[in-house]
C-alpha cells in the first residue's frame, strides 16, 4: 500500500504538475493571440500608410507632371505678354514723351495767346482813346474856327466861340 499511496501521491503531483503546465499554455496563448491582434493591426495600419504613401506618391506624380505639362504650355504665353508688355512699355513711354511736347507746346501757345491778347487789348484802349479823343475833337470847338471869321464859318464850325483855356486840354 505504501507504493500504492506513493503512485497516487506521484501521479497527483505530476496531474496538478500538468494542470498548471496546461494553464501556462493556456495563458500564453492567451498572451500570444493578444499579441497576434496587436501585431495585425499594427501590420493593418502600416499597411494602410503604406497604401496612403504610394497613393499620396501617385497623386504627387501625377499633380507634377500636370504642373510640368501647363508650364510647358503657358511658357511661349508668358514670353509673348512679357514682349506685349514690353512694347506697351515703350509705347506708354513715347505717349509720354509725347504727351509732354504736347504739353510745352499747349503752354507755348498759350503764352503766345495771353501775350496777343494783352496786346490786342492795349492796342484797342489806344484805338478806343483815340476814338473819345477823336469824338471829343468832333463835338468840340476846332481850333481852325478861331482863325476863320463869319457867319458861314461859324455855321461850318456848328459851335459857337469857346474859351482857348479848353482848347489847350482837348489838344493834350
Amino acid at each position: 500500500m505504501r507504493i500504492q499511496v506513493i503512485t497516487g501521491i506521484l501521479s497527483l503531483l505530476v496531474s496538478m504538475g500538468l494542470v498548471v503546465v496546461i494553464m501556462g499554455q493556456y495563458k500564453d496563448l492567451a498572451t500570444v493571440e493578444k499579441e497576434s491582434v496587436k501585431a495585425e493591426e499594427d501590420f493593418q495600419r502600416r499597411n494602410d500608410q503604406v497604401s496612403n504613401k504610394a497613393l499620396f506618391k501617385t497623386s504627387v506624380e501625377t499633380l507634377l507632371h500636370q504642373g510640368k505639362k501647363e508650364l510647358e504650355e503657358l511658357e511661349p504665353l508668358m514670353s509673348k505678354l512679357v514682349q506685349e508688355m514690353e512694347e506697351k512699355k515703350k509705347g506708354k513711354e513715347s505717349c509720354q514723351t509725347e504727351k509732354q511736347t504736347k504739353s510745352d507746346e499747349l503752354a507755348q501757345t498759350e503764352k503766345g495767346l495771353t501775350d496777343t491778347e494783352a496786346s490786342l487789348k492795349s492796342e484797342s484802349d489806344a484805338w478806343k482813346q483815340e476814338i473819345v479823343n477823336l469824338q471829343e475833337q468832333l463835338t468840340g470847338r476846332r481850333p481852325i474856327c478861331d482863325f476863320v471869321k463869319g457867319k458861314e464859318a461859324e455855321q461850318l464850325c456848328a459851335v459857337k466861340p469857346t474859351v482857348l483855356p479848353e482848347m489847350t486840354t482837348i489838344i493834350t
